[in-house]
């Protein structure tokens, strides 16, 4: 007989998952996060060293999650990936009929809690590498969520089709991007590649009154593809992940976004991780500093 019986593995794999998904919640960049990742690492080895995918629920989501991928093991193990931000973007939409963009959507992990916890929000879910979109595709279906539209492209400054290359690292699908690095494959797979305000114009997405954009230090030309939204839209909100390893890949400079932001008129500010984390205002707002560009942070840009 076996010694491996992977049904019981799995069911004891998930139990565990649901206690440190209550009691192991910390901010990341704390020793406490960190402490606790080594932790689940070590048990996810012991308990799925055979069998990695694994079916959870999350926060009114079901997921279908492959342990190995560093997204699906923080959520379902931690029970969020990128926690500061869905608190914050719950602050920003609370009852309001808000159309979000999520540019770089990966699995869902920060669209699918906002949808289940809004019942007024739309989401445009813009995902450009191939097998990451098949794989949030499964998520959107699992759920029957009908308030959350994909698309299969990405979004830059002009509308052609672009080479992606797919992320090369098992352990981390979410660092594909529009150039070849050091972490991707090096045949591209083509995609097409269109602007926001194109997008707008043709009707192909609702306008948006708040923007997520995660993809891989190419925000740049995601914001450049959307000039005119920029110019007149009222009361936008655009959250972004500040990169500086990728921005250095790509030689450009650190405030290159920022300044164009504030040229039409945004206030810039950090989310910070560890009120937003644990929900402690409503804004989790620092004011922007040159020091910030110094860091991997998020930022949000405003302008009222």
């Amino acid at each position: 007989m076996s010694s491996y019986d992977p049904s019981f593995q799995d069911r004891l794999r998930l139990k565990i998952s649901l206690i440190t998904e209550q009691h192991l919640k910390f901010p990341r960049k704390t020793i406490p996060y960190l402490l606790s990742f080594i932790f689940c690492k070590v048990l996810d080895v012991l308990l799925g060293t055979r069998k990695k995918s694994a079916t959870k629920r999350i926060r009114g989501i079901t997921y279908q999650l492959d342990t190995q991928d560093l997204i699906d093991f923080r959520l379902f193990y931690f029970g969020c990936n990128e926690n500061h931000l869905i608190n914050y973007l719950q602050n920003q939409i609370k009852e309001n009929h808000t159309v979000l963009w999520d540019i770089g959507v990966n699995i869902g992990s920060v669209s699918l809690p906002l949808i289940a916890a809004c019942p007024n929000l739309q989401i445009h879910a813009f995902e450009a590498s191939p097998p990451v979109f098949e794989r949030l595709k499964i998520n959107v279906d699992l759920n029957g969520l009908t308030r959350i539209k994909l698309h299969k492209i990405a979004l830059g400054n002009e509308c052609r089709v672009v080479d992606f290359f797919v992320s090369s690292m098992v352990r981390n699908s979410g660092v594909g991007s529009l150039a070849s690095t050091s972490n991707s494959t090096n045949v591209p797979v083509q995609v097409d590649c269109y602007t926001g305000d194109h997008i707008i114009e043709k009707k192909i997405a609702i306008e948006p009154s708040l923007i997520k954009i995660d993809v891989e230090g190419f925000e740049y030309e995601v914001l450049a593809g959307m000039r005119s939204l920029l110019k007149t839209a009222a009361n936008l909100k655009i959250v972004f992940e500040h990169e500086p390893y990728r921005l250095k890949e790509r030689g450009m400079r650190p405030d290159k976004i920022v300044n164009m932001l504030m040229d039409y008129g945004y206030e810039m500010y950090l989310i910070s991780h560890q009120d937003a984390f644990y929900n402690i205002s409503q804004n989790s707002l620092k004011k922007f500093e040159l020091s910030m560009l110094k860091h991997k942070c998020d930022f949000v840009a405003i302008r009222e």
